[in-house]
């Protein structure tokens, strides 16, 4: 559950970009990781409301 979003952003150290074993799609993972956050059924947090102020 560790994986990032697959943008076109440099990827922190110990990130590569990898194929998934899953759905074959390119994406951000940790070494030892073999599927993406989709494949493993992670949403991404709306973080919108808390750039607000909202609660």
């Amino acid at each position: 559950m560790t994986t990032l979003d697959d943008d076109n952003r440099r990827a922190p150290a110990g990130v590569t970009r990898t194929r998934c074993a899953e759905c074959k799609k390119f994406a951000k993972l940790l070494t030892g990781e073999t599927k993406c956050a989709a494949c493993l059924g992670v949403l991404p947090l709306d973080l919108s409301a808390a750039k607000r102020g909202d609660r």
